[in-house]
């Protein structure tokens, strides 16, 4: 495999896209180093986004490893802290539409994913 995206790729929506749906172990071989140390915060947030939607694409709960919902999703951010964990609050609207459309298509689904299957049936 060679290097796809380099230093001097250029920031977009379409790179960090194809970066999200990159098996991650070819991120090495294919994506330079330097190009990730480039980015913000901003932009691995919407890697996260993007991981999400694919997830949601799948039939799952769109999430990913960073808090980018608060406004429809919040409780854990201070278990999370108590663990030592550094809490990084970085709500990005696309991610907050999709877990609001995910939440309304499938109520039942939403539920199981933060209560249990228990819950469903109690």
């Amino acid at each position: 495999m060679c290097i796809f995206i380099t230093q001097d790729t250029p920031v977009s929506d379409a790179v960090l896209n194809v970066i999200a749906h990159l098996p991650t172990k070819s991120l090495a071989v294919t994506v330079d180093s330097a190009f990730f140390q480039k980015l913000t915060d901003a932009d691995f947030m919407r890697i996260a986004v993007l991981l999400a939607q694919k997830g949601y694409e799948e039939g799952g709960c769109p999430i990913g490893v960073v808090v980018g919902n608060i406004t429809s999703a919040s409780g854990n951010e201070d278990l999370i802290r108590s663990k030592g964990i550094e809490v990084d609050i970085l709500e990005d609207q696309v991610g907050i539409d999709l877990y609001s459309q995910y939440r309304s298509e499938k109520p039942k689904q939403d539920i199981e994913d933060w209560k249990g299957l228990a819950a469903l049936h109690g």
